[in-house]
């Protein structure tokens, strides 16, 4: 296609978010009620966090569940999992305990990932004796915080998101980063996106 925008050509959602931190660094990127984060300063913690998981030796396009409440580290932890080449499970934090031994048993999710308020709910029944990562608990901020020296493909496993189960039992979608990133340039064109726009997040993230 002639037309194609070529900021977004052959490029993976992660090295279209590190090209951005390079253009905007210093810009506002995520506002939390009071608080806030640069572009540099979400990518450096995501780049930490990436590389916290990577050295549990999972292998690529593992998955990772997130039990994480909406927060600046919801979104770290998103952009993380991807820089760690593996894929993002998320789970509303209102999800009864069953239902999330379900998605991980399901999905052969090799690591849990939540804040330190649901770390009664998880150890009052383990499911399936998940490796875990609490995000309050963890010394996942102090490392490396350059950039990841990774190949990432369009192909790349970015995430699964599990249907409501109402006709029976929820079944699992699984989006590549090619997927993103053709939304993405739909959507900014669309809706004439640039960057002095800002986005505001109402649903849950385990929405697409």
């Amino acid at each position: 296609n002639n037309n194609q925008d070529t900021t977004f050509a052959n490029k993976t959602l992660i090295e279209l978010f590190e090209d951005q931190v390079r253009k905007t660094s210093q810009d506002t990127a995520l506002v939390f009620e009071d608080k806030e984060l640069t572009y540099i300063e979400l990518n450096r913690l995501a780049n930490q966090l990436a590389r916290y998981i990577i050295k549990r030796n999972y292998s690529n396009g593992s998955i990772i569940g997130l039990l994480i409440d909406r927060s600046l580290e919801m979104v770290v932890t998103i952009i993380a999992t991807m820089k760690a080449r593996m894929a993002y499970l998320p789970i509303a934090t209102n999800t009864p305990i069953d239902r999330i031994k379900y998605l991980l048993g399901d999905s052969e999710a090799a690591l849990l990932i939540h804040n330190e308020k649901y770390k009664a709910l998880i150890e009052s029944e383990n499911p399936i004796g998940i490796d875990r990562i609490i995000l309050e608990e963890e010394n996942w901020r102090n490392g490396d915080d350059s950039n990841l020296d990774l190949i990432y493909q369009g192909t790349d496993l970015a995430y699964v998101l599990y249907t409501s189960g109402s006709t029976g039992r929820p079944k699992g979608v699984l989006v590549e980063q090619r997927n993103i990133v053709n939304t993405l340039q739909w959507f900014g064109k669309t809706y004439d996106i640039r960057n002095n726009k800002s986005i505001i997040q109402l649903t849950n993230y385990i929405f697409d």
